[in-house]
């Protein structure tokens, strides 16, 4: 039994209304485009406001995390499941 099996009738076990409304708020955000969009904006806030150090590390940290997520996606290249929650964003 493959890891997809497992994975798609764990999250078919575990689905509920709130459970889709929170995945249908929380999707958009680990967006790789809204990830450096957030880096882009708040960075430069906590650099000039908070502290250097902290605006460098958030804007990194945000900047790598929207690479990880995207080279995933693009190593991996799954399609959805057809019983999928929601569609997918990118």
């Amino acid at each position: 039994m493959g890891i997809d099996v497992v994975v798609n009738g764990f999250m078919e076990s575990i689905q509920s209304s709130s459970l889709t409304s929170v995945s249908k708020i929380l999707a958009p955000i680990f967006d790789p485009v809204i990830l450096l969009v957030l880096a882009i904006i708040v960075a430069p806030y906590i650099y000039i406001k908070s502290s250097k150090k902290k605006g460098i590390l958030f804007g990194g940290v945000m900047i790598l995390s929207a690479a990880i997520v995207w080279a995933v996606k693009e190593i991996v290249q799954r399609a959805r499941p057809e019983n999928a929650l929601l569609p997918e964003f990118s």
